[in-house]
């Protein structure tokens, strides 16, 4: 609803990739692949849009010895609901471990997000003019910043996130999942 939106004072999403494979397609990430049309609407009409593309998720990763150390922990406290942390991230290691060979633990894409909420100075941001392809093909669902100096006018410039403090978020997730609940 757009005039919903006129009321929203700022929208972060994850999606896209820039400069980086897509995880649907050779060129689309999921979020934006689901539903280019909807991803173009927020970008021609929210004022104060946020992206945390797929570049930079990709990189927030949760490894083994780090879900080991949180089962550990949850195990040592009898935290119950703790427990399904390693299985929940373990499922999603084993499928990345399938489609990315190689990978070093489970992407949080949308923790990296959230995460960017509590912690706006430890990531990078640019505002460049951005784009959803809506057409059938190869291209459906891909995400296009325009990083000329001359940008084409039919793109509305947002922030784009194009890195983060690694070591900054790995510290926060384990001090929140290590955290006895009560």
């Amino acid at each position: 609803n757009l005039e919903t939106m006129r009321n929203v004072r700022e929208c972060i999403c994850m999606g896209g990739a820039f400069f980086y494979p897509g995880n649907v397609t050779a060129v689309a990430e999921a979020n934006f692949y689901a539903d280019p049309y909807a991803a173009n609407l927020i970008l021609q009409h929210a004022k104060n849009l946020t992206i945390i593309p797929l570049n930079v998720t990709q990189h927030a990763i949760v490894t083994p010895e780090m879900v080991q150390q949180i089962d550990a922990f949850h195990r040592n406290t009898q935290d119950l609901a703790g427990l399904i942390i390693k299985p929940m991230l373990d499922y999603y290691y084993n499928f990345y471990s399938k489609s990315n060979p190689g990978i070093s633990g489970s992407p949080m894409h949308d923790f990296v997000t959230v995460w960017y909420l509590l912690n706006q100075e430890a990531v990078s941001l640019s505002r460049v003019p951005i784009k959803v392809i809506p057409d059938q093909g190869e291209g459906f669902g891909q995400s296009i910043a325009d990083f000329r100096f001359v940008t084409n006018p039919g793109y509305k410039t947002h922030n784009v996130a194009f890195q983060f403090d690694y070591e900054w978020f790995k510290k926060d997730i384990m001090e929140t999942f290590l955290k006895k609940r009560v």
